[in-house]
């Protein structure tokens, strides 16, 4: 006895303008609930994927808020240091230490 294949339950998206909905043509090969699925619509393999896809971004969102916590951070130590060096620049008499610190706090405003 010869079984025909069952083909997958799921229903795929036409290409074009408006949207039309077919039956996927690939035969199942999983049975969950008593439909039948191929490997890329199988409803378990979809939400593994999915979640894994939100653990990703949820890692990337992670990172960027730390980086960009870092980034601030960097930004008010930096601009501590530049002001320590205009106080240094304005109560210091010596003129190599102005000089040095002159040149720093033009360097700093540049870079910043």
């Amino acid at each position: 006895m010869i079984s025909t294949p069952v083909p997958c339950f799921a229903y795929v998206r036409e290409e074009g303008r408006w949207p039309s909905y077919h039956r996927c043509e690939r035969k199942g090969v999983v049975e969950r609930e008593g439909a039948w699925y191929c490997k890329q619509h199988d409803p378990i393999a979809v939400e593994t994927k999915r979640a894994a896809r939100f653990a990703a971004w949820d890692t990337k969102m992670a990172e960027d808020g730390a980086r960009r916590e870092l980034e601030g951070h960097k930004l008010a130590t930096w601009d501590m240091l530049l002001e320590a060096l205009n106080k240094v620049y304005d109560t210091t008499h010596d003129p190599a230490i102005e000089l040095i610190a002159a040149d720093a706090i033009d360097k700093a405003r540049e870079t910043r």
